[in-house]
Protein backbone atom coordinates (compact mmCIF):
# COMPACT_ATOMS: atom_id res chain seq x y z
CA UNK A 1 0.00 0.00 0.00
CA UNK A 2 0.70 3.87 -0.67
CA UNK A 3 2.58 5.86 2.28
CA UNK A 4 -0.18 8.14 3.69
CA UNK A 5 -0.24 10.85 6.05
CA UNK A 6 -1.57 9.64 9.44
CA UNK A 7 -2.36 12.59 11.06
CA UNK A 8 -5.78 14.03 11.72
CA UNK A 9 -8.10 16.34 9.56
CA UNK A 10 -7.01 19.80 11.20
CA UNK A 11 -3.53 18.91 10.72
CA UNK A 12 -3.72 17.90 7.11
CA UNK A 13 -5.69 21.35 5.78
CA UNK A 14 -3.32 23.36 7.84
CA UNK A 15 -0.54 21.43 6.36
CA UNK A 16 -1.65 21.17 2.79
CA UNK A 17 -2.05 25.13 2.67
CA UNK A 18 1.26 26.13 4.29
CA UNK A 19 1.80 29.34 2.44
CA UNK A 20 5.38 28.85 0.13
CA UNK A 21 6.41 32.27 1.99
CA UNK A 22 9.67 32.70 3.59
CA UNK A 23 10.25 29.95 5.74
CA UNK A 24 11.24 30.93 8.98
CA UNK A 25 13.82 31.43 10.81
CA UNK A 26 16.64 32.27 8.75
CA UNK A 27 19.76 34.07 8.36
CA UNK A 28 22.97 34.77 6.42
CA UNK A 29 25.60 31.46 5.96
CA UNK A 30 28.80 32.47 4.85
CA UNK A 31 31.22 30.38 6.85
CA UNK A 32 32.70 27.28 5.36
CA UNK A 33 31.38 24.00 5.41
CA UNK A 34 33.05 20.78 4.85
CA UNK A 35 32.13 16.73 4.40
CA UNK A 36 33.55 14.24 6.05
CA UNK A 37 37.49 13.44 5.75
CA UNK A 38 37.55 16.83 4.52
CA UNK A 39 36.81 15.64 1.09
CA UNK A 40 35.00 18.38 -0.35
CA UNK A 41 34.41 21.81 0.61
CA UNK A 42 32.27 25.09 -0.04
CA UNK A 43 32.29 28.19 0.89
CA UNK A 44 28.25 28.39 2.00
CA UNK A 45 25.76 30.42 0.55
CA UNK A 46 23.64 33.47 1.31
CA UNK A 47 20.37 31.50 3.27
CA UNK A 48 20.34 28.73 5.59
CA UNK A 49 16.86 27.04 6.72
CA UNK A 50 16.69 26.09 10.20
CA UNK A 51 14.62 23.25 10.31
CA UNK A 52 13.00 23.45 13.78
CA UNK A 53 9.07 21.76 13.28
CA UNK A 54 7.53 20.34 10.94
CA UNK A 55 5.83 23.23 9.16
CA UNK A 56 8.93 24.99 9.13
CA UNK A 57 10.42 21.92 6.98
CA UNK A 58 6.98 21.77 4.78
CA UNK A 59 7.09 25.33 3.59
CA UNK A 60 10.47 25.29 2.81
CA UNK A 61 10.18 22.83 0.65
CA UNK A 62 7.34 24.13 -1.23
CA UNK A 63 8.92 27.01 -1.51
CA UNK A 64 11.88 26.19 -3.68
CA UNK A 65 9.02 23.93 -5.42
CA UNK A 66 7.72 27.77 -6.54
CA UNK A 67 10.95 29.06 -7.04
CA UNK A 68 12.51 26.46 -9.02
CA UNK A 69 15.02 25.79 -6.35
CA UNK A 70 17.10 22.82 -5.26
CA UNK A 71 17.35 21.98 -1.61
CA UNK A 72 20.42 20.72 -0.27
CA UNK A 73 19.91 19.08 3.75
CA UNK A 74 23.03 18.68 6.27
CA UNK A 75 22.52 16.97 9.13
CA UNK A 76 25.66 15.97 10.89
CA UNK A 77 27.72 16.34 7.39
CA UNK A 78 29.04 12.90 8.20
CA UNK A 79 29.01 12.09 4.27
CA UNK A 80 32.22 11.40 2.15
CA UNK A 81 30.53 12.65 -1.43
CA UNK A 82 29.72 16.14 -0.97
CA UNK A 83 26.02 15.84 -0.76
CA UNK A 84 25.23 17.94 2.23
CA UNK A 85 27.35 21.00 1.25
CA UNK A 86 25.42 24.30 -0.68
CA UNK A 87 26.11 24.76 -3.88
CA UNK A 88 25.00 28.54 -5.89
CA UNK A 89 21.34 29.05 -6.11
CA UNK A 90 20.74 26.26 -3.81
CA UNK A 91 18.62 26.60 -0.20
CA UNK A 92 20.70 24.69 2.57
CA UNK A 93 18.38 23.27 5.27
CA UNK A 94 19.78 22.03 8.45
CA UNK A 95 18.57 19.71 10.76
CA UNK A 96 21.04 20.60 13.50
CA UNK A 97 18.27 22.04 16.11
CA UNK A 98 15.68 18.96 15.03
CA UNK A 99 16.60 16.67 18.09
CA UNK A 100 13.88 16.60 20.49
CA UNK A 101 12.62 13.39 21.50
CA UNK A 102 9.30 11.12 22.65
CA UNK A 103 9.72 7.87 25.18
CA UNK A 104 5.52 7.68 24.44
CA UNK A 105 5.20 3.89 23.42
CA UNK A 106 7.03 1.65 25.46
CA UNK A 107 9.60 -0.19 23.72
CA UNK A 108 10.30 2.97 21.08
CA UNK A 109 11.17 6.22 21.12
CA UNK A 110 10.42 8.87 18.72
CA UNK A 111 12.94 11.02 17.67
CA UNK A 112 14.28 14.23 15.45
CA UNK A 113 15.78 13.52 11.86
CA UNK A 114 18.94 16.24 13.48
CA UNK A 115 20.19 13.92 16.67
CA UNK A 116 22.93 12.28 16.01
CA UNK A 117 22.32 7.88 16.77
CA UNK A 118 25.13 7.89 19.23
CA UNK A 119 23.65 11.08 21.54
CA UNK A 120 20.56 9.42 21.40
CA UNK A 121 22.18 6.10 22.04
CA UNK A 122 24.20 7.26 25.32
CA UNK A 123 20.91 9.14 26.37
CA UNK A 124 19.00 6.04 26.54
CA UNK A 125 22.21 4.02 28.21
CA UNK A 126 21.72 6.49 31.01
CA UNK A 127 18.28 5.07 31.49
CA UNK A 128 19.27 1.23 31.23
CA UNK A 129 17.62 1.34 27.10
CA UNK A 130 19.50 1.51 24.17
CA UNK A 131 19.32 1.40 20.55
CA UNK A 132 19.56 -1.74 18.74
CA UNK A 133 22.00 -0.83 16.14
CA UNK A 134 23.44 2.19 16.16
CA UNK A 135 26.98 3.55 14.57
CA UNK A 136 30.27 2.30 15.76
CA UNK A 137 33.04 5.26 16.66
CA UNK A 138 32.35 5.87 19.93
CA UNK A 139 31.68 9.45 18.63
CA UNK A 140 28.71 11.45 17.50
CA UNK A 141 28.81 10.90 13.39
CA UNK A 142 25.41 10.32 11.46
CA UNK A 143 22.42 11.50 12.64
CA UNK A 144 19.40 10.20 12.99
CA UNK A 145 17.54 11.26 9.63
CA UNK A 146 21.12 10.72 7.62
CA UNK A 147 21.30 6.97 9.16
CA UNK A 148 17.84 6.23 7.43
CA UNK A 149 19.26 7.99 4.10
CA UNK A 150 22.28 6.31 3.94
CA UNK A 151 20.99 2.80 5.14
CA UNK A 152 23.39 2.08 8.63
CA UNK A 153 24.29 -0.66 10.17
CA UNK A 154 26.42 -1.45 13.21
CA UNK A 155 28.17 -4.34 15.30
CA UNK A 156 24.65 -5.69 16.80
CA UNK A 157 23.73 -5.96 13.04
CA UNK A 158 24.46 -9.70 13.26
CA UNK A 159 21.59 -9.93 16.01
CA UNK A 160 19.33 -7.48 14.61
CA UNK A 161 19.96 -6.53 11.42
CA UNK A 162 20.32 -3.49 9.30
CA UNK A 163 19.27 -0.11 10.95
CA UNK A 164 16.24 -0.12 8.68
CA UNK A 165 15.04 -3.69 10.65
CA UNK A 166 14.63 -0.84 13.78
CA UNK A 167 12.54 1.62 12.38
CA UNK A 168 8.81 1.58 13.08
CA UNK A 169 8.16 5.18 11.39
CA UNK A 170 9.26 7.85 9.74
CA UNK A 171 7.20 11.42 9.04
CA UNK A 172 8.88 13.18 6.05
CA UNK A 173 8.06 15.70 3.78
CA UNK A 174 7.98 14.78 -0.12
CA UNK A 175 10.11 16.87 -2.62
CA UNK A 176 6.45 18.42 -3.42
CA UNK A 177 5.40 19.37 -0.54
CA UNK A 178 3.32 16.69 0.77
CA UNK A 179 3.31 15.33 4.89
CA UNK A 180 3.62 11.08 4.73
CA UNK A 181 3.75 9.23 7.47
CA UNK A 182 5.93 6.00 6.49
CA UNK A 183 5.43 2.42 7.94
CA UNK A 184 6.45 -1.04 7.42
CA UNK A 185 3.87 -2.46 5.03
CA UNK A 186 3.80 0.71 2.90
CA UNK A 187 5.24 0.17 -0.41
CA UNK A 188 7.70 3.27 -0.19
CA UNK A 189 8.90 2.59 3.08
CA UNK A 190 11.86 -0.15 2.13
CA UNK A 191 12.92 2.28 -0.63
CA UNK A 192 13.82 5.25 1.78
CA UNK A 193 16.87 3.67 3.46
CA UNK A 194 20.14 4.21 1.08
CA UNK A 195 17.69 7.28 -0.69
CA UNK A 196 20.23 9.98 0.51
CA UNK A 197 16.68 12.04 0.91
CA UNK A 198 16.14 11.74 -2.75
CA UNK A 199 12.46 10.94 -1.51
CA UNK A 200 11.56 12.85 1.17
CA UNK A 201 13.22 15.62 4.21
CA UNK A 202 12.87 13.54 7.54
CA UNK A 203 11.26 15.41 9.92
CA UNK A 204 11.44 12.50 13.06
CA UNK A 205 11.87 8.72 13.03
CA UNK A 206 10.13 6.19 15.49
CA UNK A 207 12.46 3.33 16.61
CA UNK A 208 12.32 0.08 18.55
CA UNK A 209 14.89 -0.02 21.87
CA UNK A 210 15.86 -2.61 24.01
CA UNK A 211 16.05 -2.77 27.69
CA UNK A 212 18.78 -3.88 30.80
CA UNK A 213 16.99 -6.23 33.24
CA UNK A 214 14.98 -4.01 35.76
CA UNK A 215 15.42 -1.08 33.80
CA UNK A 216 11.60 0.83 33.51
CA UNK A 217 10.57 2.86 30.51
CA UNK A 218 10.01 6.57 31.70
CA UNK A 219 6.57 6.65 29.72
CA UNK A 220 5.71 9.82 28.38
CA UNK A 221 9.13 11.65 28.46
CA UNK A 222 10.27 14.43 26.14
CA UNK A 223 13.11 16.60 25.86
CA UNK A 224 16.27 17.33 23.82
CA UNK A 225 19.03 15.03 23.18
CA UNK A 226 22.04 16.30 24.57
CA UNK A 227 24.59 17.08 21.53
CA UNK A 228 27.88 16.27 21.59
CA UNK A 229 30.74 17.21 19.16
CA UNK A 230 32.00 14.83 16.77
CA UNK A 231 35.84 14.37 15.86
CA UNK A 232 36.39 14.64 12.46
CA UNK A 233 38.90 11.88 10.90
CA UNK A 234 40.97 12.10 7.68
CA UNK A 235 39.77 8.84 6.71
CA UNK A 236 38.17 7.27 2.97
CA UNK A 237 36.78 3.87 3.08
CA UNK A 238 35.11 1.46 0.15
CA UNK A 239 32.32 -1.04 1.34
CA UNK A 240 30.85 -3.80 -0.65
CA UNK A 241 27.29 -5.74 0.60
CA UNK A 242 27.52 -9.38 -0.23
CA UNK A 243 24.94 -12.45 0.28
CA UNK A 244 26.19 -13.96 3.83
CA UNK A 245 27.08 -17.04 1.29
CA UNK A 246 29.27 -14.89 -0.42
CA UNK A 247 30.94 -12.63 2.02
CA UNK A 248 34.36 -14.31 2.23
CA UNK A 249 34.64 -14.10 -1.94
CA UNK A 250 33.61 -10.69 -1.99
CA UNK A 251 36.19 -9.44 1.00
CA UNK A 252 39.08 -11.31 -0.88
CA UNK A 253 38.44 -9.70 -4.07
CA UNK A 254 38.21 -6.32 -2.50
CA UNK A 255 40.84 -6.91 -0.02
CA UNK A 256 43.57 -7.40 -3.33
CA UNK A 257 41.73 -3.55 -4.49
CA UNK A 258 43.02 -2.31 -1.44
CA UNK A 259 46.46 -3.92 -1.24
CA UNK A 260 47.52 -2.99 -4.99
CA UNK A 261 46.89 0.77 -4.10
CA UNK A 262 48.05 0.88 -0.87
CA UNK A 263 50.57 2.90 -1.43
CA UNK A 264 47.65 5.60 -1.45
CA UNK A 265 46.78 5.83 2.05
CA UNK A 266 48.04 4.49 5.20
CA UNK A 267 45.80 0.99 5.39
CA UNK A 268 43.93 -0.22 8.41
CA UNK A 269 42.86 -3.71 8.79
CA UNK A 270 40.26 -4.80 6.46
CA UNK A 271 36.57 -5.11 8.15
CA UNK A 272 33.34 -7.47 7.83
CA UNK A 273 29.91 -6.84 9.35
CA UNK A 274 27.27 -9.49 8.97
CA UNK A 275 23.59 -8.13 8.39
CA UNK A 276 20.73 -10.45 10.24
CA UNK A 277 17.48 -10.43 7.81
CA UNK A 278 14.58 -10.39 9.87
CA UNK A 279 11.81 -8.15 7.76
CA UNK A 280 13.61 -6.90 4.48
CA UNK A 281 17.18 -5.73 2.77
CA UNK A 282 16.20 -2.23 1.36
CA UNK A 283 16.59 -2.29 -2.38
CA UNK A 284 19.18 0.57 -2.87
CA UNK A 285 21.12 -1.62 -0.31
CA UNK A 286 21.04 -5.36 -1.50
CA UNK A 287 18.12 -6.57 -3.50
CA UNK A 288 18.61 -9.91 -2.03
CA UNK A 289 16.08 -10.36 0.65
CA UNK A 290 18.61 -12.93 3.11
CA UNK A 291 21.68 -12.48 5.30
CA UNK A 292 24.27 -10.07 3.75
CA UNK A 293 27.73 -9.31 4.82
CA UNK A 294 29.33 -5.42 4.57
CA UNK A 295 32.92 -6.13 3.89
CA UNK A 296 35.82 -2.87 3.35
CA UNK A 297 38.81 -1.58 2.81
CA UNK A 298 39.50 1.46 5.03
CA UNK A 299 42.60 3.86 5.71
CA UNK A 300 43.87 7.38 6.63
CA UNK A 301 45.06 10.48 4.87
CA UNK A 302 49.30 9.72 4.74
CA UNK A 303 49.77 13.70 5.57
CA UNK A 304 48.23 16.95 6.28
CA UNK A 305 48.00 16.74 2.60
CA UNK A 306 44.85 14.73 2.64
CA UNK A 307 43.94 12.05 -0.13
CA UNK A 308 45.58 12.54 -3.95
CA UNK A 309 41.46 12.28 -5.18
CA UNK A 310 42.57 11.66 -8.98
CA UNK A 311 44.60 8.79 -7.92
CA UNK A 312 41.88 7.16 -6.20
CA UNK A 313 39.49 7.42 -9.03
CA UNK A 314 41.51 4.07 -10.71
CA UNK A 315 40.60 2.55 -7.18
CA UNK A 316 36.96 3.69 -7.96
CA UNK A 317 37.20 2.26 -11.62
CA UNK A 318 38.62 -1.04 -10.16
CA UNK A 319 35.67 -1.21 -8.04
CA UNK A 320 33.29 -0.71 -10.35
CA UNK A 321 34.56 -3.21 -12.65
CA UNK A 322 34.49 -5.84 -9.49
CA UNK A 323 30.43 -4.73 -9.23
CA UNK A 324 30.35 -6.05 -12.99
CA UNK A 325 31.80 -8.86 -12.84
CA UNK A 326 29.82 -9.81 -9.76
CA UNK A 327 25.92 -8.71 -10.43
CA UNK A 328 25.41 -10.18 -6.83
CA UNK A 329 27.47 -7.62 -5.03
CA UNK A 330 26.17 -3.87 -4.25
CA UNK A 331 28.19 -0.87 -3.55
CA UNK A 332 28.06 1.26 -0.22
CA UNK A 333 28.49 4.76 -2.63
CA UNK A 334 25.76 6.36 -0.25
CA UNK A 335 29.09 6.62 2.95
CA UNK A 336 32.09 7.11 0.18
CA UNK A 337 33.81 9.09 -2.18
CA UNK A 338 32.26 8.92 -5.40
CA UNK A 339 33.08 10.95 -8.36
CA UNK A 340 31.01 13.11 -10.98
CA UNK A 341 29.72 10.46 -13.44
CA UNK A 342 29.40 7.23 -11.56
CA UNK A 343 27.33 4.72 -13.33
CA UNK A 344 24.43 4.56 -10.63
CA UNK A 345 22.57 2.18 -12.66
CA UNK A 346 25.48 0.05 -12.38
CA UNK A 347 25.91 0.07 -8.49
CA UNK A 348 21.88 -0.19 -8.12
CA UNK A 349 21.54 -2.74 -11.03
CA UNK A 350 18.88 -2.05 -13.88
CA UNK A 351 15.90 -3.10 -12.32
CA UNK A 352 15.90 -1.56 -8.92
CA UNK A 353 17.25 1.57 -10.44
CA UNK A 354 14.39 2.34 -12.70
CA UNK A 355 11.87 1.76 -10.00
CA UNK A 356 13.65 3.95 -7.98
CA UNK A 357 13.43 7.10 -10.38
CA UNK A 358 9.85 5.80 -10.69
CA UNK A 359 9.12 6.84 -6.98
CA UNK A 360 11.76 10.11 -7.32
CA UNK A 361 9.15 11.04 -10.17
CA UNK A 362 5.81 10.54 -8.39
CA UNK A 363 7.06 12.26 -5.13
CA UNK A 364 10.04 15.06 -6.06
CA UNK A 365 8.42 15.86 -9.74
CA UNK A 366 10.48 18.92 -9.79
CA UNK A 367 13.57 17.48 -8.99
CA UNK A 368 14.45 19.53 -5.64
CA UNK A 369 15.72 16.80 -3.64
CA UNK A 370 17.20 14.96 -7.25
CA UNK A 371 20.97 14.20 -6.46
CA UNK A 372 21.37 10.70 -8.32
Amino acid sequence: MEAVPRYTPEQRVRMSLAPPHEPTPTRALRRRHSDFGDHHASPGCDELIVMDDLETLQRAVLRANERGLRIRVRGRGHSMNGSSLARPGELLLTTASASRYRLERPGTITVGAGAAIYDVHAMLRARGLGLLVYNDGDQAAPSVGGYVSAGGFGEASDVHGGFWETVTDVTMVAGDGRVLDCRPGDALFPWLFGSMGQLGIIHEVTLRITADAGAVYPLGERGVVPASAPRWERLLWYTIFAPARRGAAAARELGAIGRRFAHLWRARPDYAYNLRFHRFNPPLIHPAQEDLVAVGVWGDAPGPEGFDHEAFRAVDREVMAMLRRNPDLRRYLQSELTFAGLDHRACFGAEVHARFLEHVARLDPRGVLRRF
